[in-house]
Order: structure tokens, then C-alpha cells, then sequence
């Protein structure tokens, strides 16, 4: 069955971009897992944290950019890296 083309009679607009999602191998993923960490912060801002430490790690030239809504979550990155 396919979506909709109309809901509640306006047409829905579709998106010409390719959407192209990047994935992490199991290998990889348990790699990053072993990271060590000074303390928690909760499970989303740990995974962050160990991410960015195994960049430091593998590629000391690697930098990042982290967005979020949260200034917490910002603070709680910044400090536990």
C-alpha cells in the first residue's frame, strides 16, 4: 500500500535530496565501546563522548562539530572528553 499523495486534501510535498545514511560496523562499534570514560552522564552523551575519543585516538587530526538543543548536554560533552 502506498502513502498518501494528499492529507486532508493538501497535496504532500516529497523531496528531491538523496538521503544517504551513514553506518557504523559492529567491529567498529565495539571498538568505540571499549573507550574508557571519567564518570557518566547518561547513555546518549557517553556514546558521544566515546566517539570522540576514539577519534582522538585513530585520527589526532580529526575535528568535530556537535549541535544540540540542550546547553547541558553541550557542557556534559565538553567536560567529559
Amino acid at each position: 500500500m502506498s502513502p498518501p499523495s494528499k492529507l486532508q486534501g493538501d497535496t504532500i510535498p516529497k523531496s528531491r535530496r538523496k538521503i544517504e545514511y551513514n553506518t557504523v560496523g559492529h567491529s567498529l562499534l565495539a571498538e568505540i565501546d571499549m573507550m574508557g570514560l571519567c564518570g557518566s552522564y547518561g547513555t546518549k552523551i557517553d556514546t558521544l563522548v566515546r566517539h570522540l575519543l576514539y577519534l582522538q585516538v585513530t585520527d589526532s587530526g580529526a575535528k568535530s562539530i556537535v549541535f544540540s538543543a540542550w546547553e547541558d548536554s553541550l557542557h556534559s560533552a565538553h567536560y567529559s572528553v
